[in-house]
């Protein structure tokens, strides 16, 4: 059995040398949802070989089998050590599996898209590095996804592309430079067997055989009740309160003891066996695109997916088993299922062995396989549900990676915007025209899309008497204009309020001042009114007052003039409590 091992340039577009590079020996491990790894050994007499192997040159490692080359594994060199035996000088090279090609490239700063299926995304994604392909499972392929990246490795952008929505990616077992994007789970038609069951089925290519197994059983990472969080901080976060999503999980509140409310999912059956178990768990890649009611909707759909995914891998106690196999004759890849029998002792960890009587179709997570002259041997990881065990390793890996997204993506942060203005308001039988027609009090501001979202809208209401710079006075027997600065002192009485052609006066407790000749000055929640017909628009509020009789006249020594008085002025403060980000808006207008 020939090991052959060729060696390509950086780009892995180029094969160097004349052939390939003959190895003593070989190992790779292939992963599901992340990078795999390899090491060969290869002979330090063998001058080929001390021409072609260098640091960051790519390699693709073949099996002779017969008169087939099959594909054992492949990647990226970065280290190669000679070591000294008593029987011979070798060097051995360890590298990266092919997946850390996509590593080494981002996807840019604001690479985002909107209302797109999940394949149009992964193929534009994969479009960054040359020479690679995607392949999406048909019966994904057509979700529809709004996402952002900033920043991102191409590698993570496509890893979040499909664990936000429960899915994985690994590597195509067909093609050298392709990526598979699924749900995978399907059945590998193999089953794994007790070594000692031996005689059984020895001619069936789907059965291999188990020569020693270990288990874990880890419940401290249950997780069954999830409080999710997008980009953003404070009340400003992506929540799910405009989520849509009613499946797999129904969305539910609860108040906080500050009153504010607090979205989550929950997976009852977990409860049920395990108690509540509640984290609080941050998406802080997952902002709107675009400030708008749904790109506002897109982000907290794409929070609650992958809240549910997350849910779903983690209500219940993950156990693992990693296997050492023989008589394996049909490719075994990681995200497939495989049955597993056994009956007899398993070593689990400080318990040691324990007995184990297990009958169940299980992810595979990792296989590894190592070939030499004495053959080939496999080990492989399963698991109860399609995720890995924690480790210090992966937390760390999982606090810098939180860091550097806070760092580099899009963050929503509240900011309090104020609008003012002033009108005068008068009562009249006929609005608008005639002599001593009435007029609303009108006051207009514009919600445009620089803001991601509206949390609260607060309304002032000021009134004030009307001032003239001119009057006229009697003086027996003449009437004289005299210029002057006078203040009325009449006030509108009962005002009425309207926002955006809905009379709101009962709702808030009106008509204020009511047969009453005195200042008006309240602040009212007008929150519901601005985001029940939409909030990116012009919102109209208009004042208007009763009828009320009084003295007309402006002071001594003119007469007194009793007519209808209900008048003033009025001044608007309207304060926008909202959430912006650092995104161009569609529109100024």
């Amino acid at each position: 059995m020939d090991i052959l091992v060729d060696v390509y340039d950086p780009t892995g577009l180029t094969r160097l040398g004349s052939g390939p590079v003959r190895a003593l020996s070989a190992s790779f491990s292939d992963a599901l949802d992340g990078e795999g790894s390899f090491s060969f050994r290869v002979s330090a007499a063998d001058p080929n070989a001390l021409q072609l192997l260098e640091s960051e040159r790519q390699v693709v490692i073949y099996v002779q089998q017969a008169d087939s080359l099959v594909l054992f594994g492949r990647g990226v060199i970065s280290s190669i050590n000679k070591d000294v035996r008593e029987s011979e000088t070798a060097i051995t090279c360890t590298g990266k599996d092919n997946l850390n090609q996509l590593r080494r490239r981002i996807v840019g700063l604001n690479r985002q898209y909107e209302q797109q299926t999940l394949r149009a995304i992964a193929e534009d994604l994969i479009s960054i590095a040359p020479g690679w392909s995607v392949k999406v499972e048909d019966g994904v392929a057509s979700q529809i996804i709004t996402a952002r990246f900033q920043g991102a490795s191409l590698l993570k952008a496509l890893l979040r592309l499909a664990e936000e929505r429960g899915l994985h990616i690994r590597l195509s077992s067909s093609s050298l430079n392709e990526i598979e994007i699924g749900a995978f789970g399907e059945p590998a038609s193999i089953t794994a067997i007790s070594g000692t069951t031996g005689g059984r089925s020895n001619d069936n290519v789907n059965i291999v055989l188990i020569e020693s197994i270990s288990q874990s059983i880890i419940s401290s990472d249950i997780k069954n009740t999830v409080f999710p969080r997008g980009a953003g901080e404070g009340f400003a976060a992506i929540t799910l309160e405009k989520s849509s999503r009613s499946s797999p999980y129904d969305i539910r509140q609860r108040v906080e003891p500050d009153n504010t409310i607090s979205y989550y999912i929950q997976d009852d059956n977990s409860v049920a066996l395990y108690g509540p178990i509640e984290f609080a768990a941050t998406y802080k890649g997952i902002a709107p695109v675009s400030n708008t009611a749904s790109g506002n909707q897109d982000a907290a759909n794409a929070v609650y997916d992958a809240a549910a995914a997350d849910l779903e891998r983690r209500s219940r106690p993950l156990i693992t088993y990693r296997l050492a196999v023989k008589r394996v004759q049909t490719e075994i890849r990681p995200g497939s299922k495989i049955r597993v029998v056994y009956k007899g002792f398993v070593e689990r960890g400080v318990l040691g062995f324990v007995q184990l009587d297990i009958n169940e179709e299980l992810w595979v997570m990792r296989v590894s396989k190592n070939i030499s002259d004495s053959g080939t041997t496999y080990s492989l990881e399963v698991s109860n549900t399609d995720r890995y065990e924690p480790t210090e390793t992966s937390i760390l890996v999982n606090m810098f990676e939180q860091i550097e997204v806070r760092n580099l993506a899009v963050q929503t942060y509240p900011i309090i915007i104020p609008y003012t203005g002033k009108d005068t308001v008068r009562w009249g039988s006929v609005v608008r025209s005639g002599l001593n027609g009435g007029k609303y009090a009108i006051f207009n501001f514009q919600i445009d899309d620089f803001l991601t979202d509206v949390r609260w809208v607060r309304l002032r209401l000021l009134t004030q008497p009307v001032y003239i710079t001119g009057r006229t006075q009697f003086v027996t027997p003449n009437w004289y204009t005299i210029f002057d600065v006078v203040s009325s002192p009449n006030y509108p009485s009962g005002l009425t309020l309207t926002i955006n052609g809905q009379d709101v006066t009962t709702a808030l407790g009106g008509p204020w001042n009511k047969s009453m000749n005195a200042q008006m000055d309240k602040a009212f929640d007008i929150t519901p009114y601005i985001l029940s017909g939409g909030v990116y628009q012009r919102h109209t509020i208009q004042v208007y007052c009763e009828q009320r009789f009084g003295d007309a006249s402006l002071g001594s020594p003119d007469p007194s003039q009793t007519t209808e008085v209900s008048l003033g002025e009025v001044y608007f403060t309207v304060q926008v409590m909202g959430v912006i980000q650092a995104a161009l808006p569609r529109s100024l207008s």
